[in-house]
């Protein structure tokens, strides 16, 4: 009876605690399920907070890129506002630059009308064709080997530019050919670069001279009278460009022309410097008259004695 019982109150105890674990492992099945809707629903609330955020920033984004754009919009049309006021000073300086220039040309142009009224003529140009004739040296140096005659022709250009009521400044340019001929006998040594007395030679006839082209830059002051003529006196500055010794004999039936090139400026002086007076009068497109030269450079260099070239010209 004693075992039964005892059996009895140990089932009954095992079933209490049967009973007290099942109770403990249902509140922990419970208290697990709690937790995990409690994550789960955290979870959601914190997935809904991010949306909302990412949500929130983005709608930031875009009102930040729309400021932007309206922003760079605004900044565009100020540029282009600026460009075009810009725009619109330069044309306006522009205008008044042309404006101040047309003004100074009408009262350069009002002061030259003033000053031809004034002077009673305007500037005029001329071509002038001339021939000139003169001579090497005086007439007691005929012995001397380099005494001869130039003969020149040539054609230039004058402007002739009023300074005042009776005075002109002529500046032009001219081109002169010119032939020195040589009262004696001359030869040109080409070894010596010199010039030479010729050797006599079997011919009925010679002739020596030198050949000289020349551009001279005449600048000239002019009075000029009631009528219109014009006296002059002034420079005319000239370079030789080519100069040739020519010698030329006559056998009895035909001329034999012989051209040499000067080697170097140790006969001829390449440089000129005429001082001129005379008298020209303005004609169609000419300005004839005469005029009397004189080379202050010697005509040749080297020699115990210079040599000045001086004579007469005519203005064609």
């Amino acid at each position: 009876m004693k075992k039964l019982l005892l059996t009895f109150f140990l089932l009954a105890l095992t079933s209490v605690g049967y009973s007290q674990v099942i109770d403990t492992v249902d509140h922990s099945i419970e208290a697990q399920q709690l937790i995990e809707k409690q994550q789960k629903e955290q979870q959601q609330l914190l997935e809904k907070q991010q949306k909302e955020q990412d949500k929130f920033l983005e709608q930031q984004q875009k009102e930040a890129a729309a400021a932007a754009k309206e922003q760079q919009k605004a900044e565009e049309a100020a540029a282009k506002q600026l460009a075009k006021e810009q725009k619109e000073a330069e044309k306006a300086e522009k205008r008044a630059i042309a404006e101040q220039k047309l003004i100074e040309k009408q009262q350069r142009e009002a002061r030259r009308a003033e000053r031809r009224e004034r002077i009673g003529r305007t500037w005029k140009r001329s071509f002038d064709p001339f021939a000139q004739l003169g001579c090497n040296a005086i007439f007691g140096d005929a012995p001397d080997l380099r005494f001869g005659t130039p003969a020149a022709f040539g054609m230039g250009i004058l402007v002739h530019y009023p300074l005042a009521k009776h005075w002109d400044l002529d500046l032009g340019l001219n081109y002169r050919a010119c032939f020195y001929l040589f009262s004696n006998g001359v030869n040109y040594d080409a070894a010596g670069d010199t010039l030479m007395p010729s050797v006599s030679a079997n011919y009925v006839r010679e002739r020596d001279r030198i050949f000289t082209q020349t551009i001279q830059l005449p600048i000239l002051m002019s009075y000029v009278g009631e009528e219109g003529q014009q006296f002059f006196a002034g420079v005319k500055l000239g370079y030789n460009f080519i100069n040739k010794f020519v010698h030329s004999s006559w056998d009895g039936s035909e001329w034999n022309k012989v051209s040499t090139d000067l080697k170097s400026r140790s006969v001829v002086n390449r440089y000129r410097v005429d001082l001129t007076i005379g008298t020209m009068e303005q004609w169609l497109v000419f300005a004839h008259g005469f005029e009397l030269y004189y080379n202050l450079v010697p005509t040749f260099v080297g020699g115990d004695k210079k040599i000045h070239e001086f004579g007469i010209g005519i203005r064609l």
